[in-house]
């Protein structure tokens, strides 16, 4: 039977001697003048390492629930349901996505960091590039004001306020149609239910 995977700072404490290791390595062929080869392959393993336990140590510093996220998630599937309310769309495409525990780590990292969050912090977090400005985008799609700009030659976050946009909620409740009806729905009743997504009145 699999076991199931650590916390991430349990994690994080069962790295922390493979960090230092690797890093001693890494400074060992410095100081001892090795082989430019020698020190490349010390420095990219070192390179790995640290990815690792930074992931794992992020992680754990935005641990566990935030109730900011579960209010906001709340409120936005109530306005959903009271907007859509009989309306023929199935209630699948209703629901609210981007719901999993990395949206809300990331939610919470931006939430309760000081300032603005470098970009290198959340790919720390995240463990990528790509998949964290994909993450930061949906939760954009869920109508959260989280600007980007340019600080100290790098990209920062920063997430405005709580206040949610909801005219975005027609855009979440098509892109639920396109991408979980992609091969349950032709493309009459695909096209039917999202022009009727779009046909509900915005709030003035």
């Amino acid at each position: 039977m699999p076991q199931p995977p650590l916390h991430p700072r349990a994690d994080w404490s069962r790295q922390k001697a493979d960090v230092r290791a690797a890093l001693e390595s890494l400074l060992k062929q410095i100081v001892d003048d090795g082989s430019d080869q020698g020190i490349v392959d010390s420095y990219l393993y070192a390179k790995a390492i640290l990815a690792d336990a930074m992931e794992s140590l992020t992680k754990s510093m935005f641990e566990g629930s935030s109730p900011a996220f579960h209010k906001l998630r709340e409120e936005l599937q109530a306005e959903i349901c009271r907007r859509y309310n009989g309306v023929d769309i199935p209630a699948k495409y209703l629901k609210l996505p981007y719901g999993g525990a990395e949206y809300e780590r990331l939610f919470a990292l931006l939430l309760n960091y000081r300032g603005a969050v470098p970009s290198s912090l959340l790919r720390a977090l995240r463990g990528d590039s790509v998949h964290t400005e994909r993450r930061v985008r949906e939760l954009r799609e869920l109508g959260l004001n989280i600007v980007t700009r340019q600080e100290g030659g790098q990209d920062v976050y920063e997430l405005s306020n709580l206040t949610l946009d909801i005219s975005l909620i027609p855009v979440i409740i098509t892109n639920n149609i396109i991408n979980k009806g992609r091969r349950v729905i032709d493309e009459n009743e695909r096209s039917r239910l999202i022009a009727l997504a779009r046909s509900i009145p915005q709030p003035e």
